[in-house]
C-alpha cells in the first residue's frame, strides 16, 4: 500500500488560516468561502456554517487562534468525532447542520435540510455528542 495516489489514510487535514480564530469553534461545521484568508490558498479559506440548506464540508475538531494549525475533519471521511448540538440530539437518528455550525435532529421527508451523519448519544443544546458522519445529504 505504498502508493503514491494514497495523499492521505483519513481524512483529517491540518488547516492554518491568517485571520479566523477557532479555538472556540470546536465540534462546529465549516464551509469553503471566498471570504476566507486560508495561508495555503491565493483566495478563500474556511469559515463556520451559516446555512442549514448549503452543505458544510468540514468540522473543527481542534480549533486555535487565527495564524496556528487547526486540526480539521472533513465530513464523511473521519471516524466518529464529537460535535457541538444547536438542538435537541436523539441517539441513533440522523442529524443535520444548522444555521450556527452545530447540528441536530434531522426534521426529515419534506423540509429542506442536510443531514451529516447519526447520532450516537443522545444531547441537548450546548452539548458536545458523538457523530459518525456520512456524506451530507441534501433533502426535502
Amino acid at each position: 500500500m505504498n502508493n503514491a495516489l494514497f495523499a492521505n489514510t483519513n481524512g483529517l487535514i491540518a488547516y492554518v488560516d491568517t485571520a479566523l480564530d477557532l479555538s472556540a469553534k470546536n465540534g462546529l461545521t465549516l464551509v469553503y468561502s471566498g471570504a476566507g484568508t486560508d495561508a495555503d490558498l491565493s483566495a478563500g479559506g474556511l469559515v463556520v456554517s451559516t446555512s442549514s440548506s448549503v452543505p458544510a464540508t468540514h468540522i473543527v475538531l481542534d480549533g486555535v487562534p487565527a495564524g496556528r494549525q487547526n486540526s480539521i475533519g472533513v465530513i464523511g471521511a473521519i471516524p466518529p468525532v464529537r460535535l457541538y448540538c444547536s438542538g435537541t440530539v436523539t441517539k441513533h437518528n440522523r442529524v443535520m447542520q444548522d444555521a450556527a455550525g452545530g447540528i441536530l435532529n434531522s426534521t426529515g421527508s419534506g423540509n429542506a435540510r442536510v443531514d451529516i451523519g447519526v447520532a450516537l448519544e443522545s444531547g441537548i443544546a450546548g452539548s458536545y455528542v458523538r457523530v459518525a458522519t456520512f456524506t451530507p445529504a441534501i433533502g426535502s
